[in-house]
């Protein structure tokens, strides 16, 4: 049993064959990901480096290991408050990501799974952990927050008025040349 359950090779036969003849491995590489249907136990345990092909296994491995690759936290610093956390398996069987999201769910109940409809991007477990915002120094990261900071105190050279809810007045070149000192 492999890892992957496959489409009918004659489904995906031409478009491999274009991606041989134009020499184009990324293309190929594209083409072999269209073509996986499903990702069955044996191919998530390999994906989330899980010890067993289990669905108690699997969830364990998702829930408690560190991601092999995490993106940079927004604004450069760790969050101080979890987030709703929401795991996207590869296309797998309606069984398969029940039983994940059951085993998940024992650990973690705020956890949301679901499976992708495709593998074109890849046969992947994706986890996003997202937050609401409470001020905007959760979104603004310190450099744009400087320069926000320095817009405000020079509005005119922002196209800002300075109030509230009011329209920028914005000057074309023209404008300026023709104002009148």
């Amino acid at each position: 049993m492999g890892l992957v359950e496959i489409v009918p090779l004659d489904e995906i036969l031409p478009a491999m064959l274009e991606a041989s003849w134009e020499s184009s491995p990324d293309a190929l590489v594209e083409v072999l990901a269209a073509g996986i249907r499903r990702v069955n136990l044996k191919g998530l345990a390999e994906i989330t480096q899980a010890p067993e092909p289990t669905a108690e296994a699997i969830a364990a491995a998702l829930v408690t290991k560190a991601p092999p690759d995490e993106a940079p936290w927004w604004g450069g610093k760790v969050p101080l408050t979890k987030g709703r956390t929401l795991i996207i398996l590869p296309p797998v069987t309606a069984e398969v990501e029940a039983d994940i999201r059951d085993a998940i769910a024992a650990a973690d109940v705020d956890t949301v799974v679901v499976s992708a409809d495709t593998a074109e991007a890849g046969a992947n477990v994706i986890r996003l952990e997202i937050r609401e915002p409470k001020v905007a120094e959760e979104i603004l990261t310190p450099f744009i927050r400087r320069a926000l900071e320095k817009a405000k105190l020079e509005p005119g050279l922002h196209g800002l008025n300075g109030s509230p809810g009011g329209e920028p007045k914005v000057h074309s070149q023209a404008e300026s040349r023709l104002a009148v000192p």
